[in-house]
């Protein structure tokens, strides 16, 4: 059941810059089917897309000082 107080952003917040699943993460008593398309949209649009070029890319795909893909990386 999806709690009242549930705020996607601060899920969000939680799973950046971490390996944890969505699952792991999910307030008690609330499951994946709780999450709407909206919430999965949301959490993929600030998760895996790059602030540079605005693709989507892994995580293993991002440079471990930015929050861009290693194309857009002018870290090196």
């Amino acid at each position: 059941m999806r709690p009242t107080n549930f705020d996607i952003h601060i899920l969000i917040n939680e799973l950046n810059g971490t390996c944890e699943s969505i699952l792991s993460m999910l307030p008690d008593g609330m499951e994946e089917e709780d999450l709407t398309e909206q919430d999965t949209q949301e959490i993929d649009d600030h998760i895996f897309c790059c602030e540079g070029c605005g693709w989507w890319c892994e995580i293993d795909e991002q440079c471990e000082q930015c929050d861009h893909c290693i194309d857009c990386c002018d870290c090196n």
